[in-house]
């Protein structure tokens, strides 16, 4: 096929005393795709809420794909905020989700965000989260993600405690910050010989942030060499799990 920018067009009404202005429906090649060993890929690379997006979706690379009857896009805007749910057992949106079978594992999903989606007026997208999977969820192709254009990814939550060097007669600091949507909350487990130390710290999206007051929870607790730390987030995802050496105090 030769290189083509699209095709043009006048829209007339059936007399032609009437018509618009000619109008462009641009062309895009998706034949790279093919060879490119990659899983997913959209076009445009950074969708807009208002603008067409064609994502396409490489089967042959995940497991249990081969001879399923159909490939469903279950997703959601803004990590989940706003569903459209692959439901195997609701005629028309098992169909609204269905991807198009372009022959030999290849699959693509057309859609104008803010028309499949629906959302509330005013939205802003800032990313499209999907898993691509076959009929009746036999298999899917793990979370996948794609940033919408005028949007900067975060910067990757980040985990500390402070101070570096702590002894039992210190407060234990510890902070995440550029935390996940819907994560607002620190939950810890302090295991300090036999005793445990547990509570939990809120925030929000930009750093959530406590001390824990080692001075008065191990009092009278003799021989710590060390403390064992677990801390997991609201949504139970473990943030860290470490044993801290203590600093000997001097008599």
């Amino acid at each position: 096929m030769r290189a083509s920018a699209g095709f043009w067009f006048r829209l007339k009404n059936k007399n032609g005393s009437k018509q618009t202005d000619v109008a462009n429906m641009p062309y895009t090649d998706f034949s790279s795709f093919y060879t490119a060993n990659e899983l997913i890929r959209s076009y445009p690379s950074k969708p807009l809420i208002d603008k067409p997006v064609s994502i396409l979706f490489n089967s042959n690379l995940k497991d249990g794909f081969a001879g399923v009857p159909s490939v469903h896009f279950h997703s959601g805007l803004n990590n989940w905020a706003v569903l459209q749910e692959y439901q195997a057992w609701i005629p028309e949106v098992s169909e609204k989700t269905k991807l198009k079978d372009l022959g030999n594992g290849f699959y693509r999903m057309d859609l104008i965000p803010q028309e499949y989606y629906n959302p509330p007026a005013g939205f802003v997208m800032e990313n499209i989260t999907f898993l691509m999977v076959a009929k009746d969820w036999t298999t899917n192709s793990g979370d996948q993600i794609i940033y919408a254009g005028e949007f900067i990814p975060p910067p990757p939550p980040s985990f500390s405690f402070f101070p570096t060097v702590i002894s039992q007669k210190d407060f234990l600091g510890m902070s995440r910050k550029n935390n996940e949507v819907g994560v607002n909350k620190l939950i810890y487990t302090i295991t300090a010989g036999s005793k445990t130390i547990s509570g939990e710290f809120t925030g929000g999206t930009a750093e959530i942030k406590g001390f824990v007051n080692l001075v008065s929870e191990l009092n009278g607790v003799q021989g710590l060499s060390e403390i064992h730390v677990l801390v997991k987030d609201n949504k139970d995802k473990t943030i860290s799990d470490t044993n801290i050496p203590l600093k000997t105090l001097d008599k």
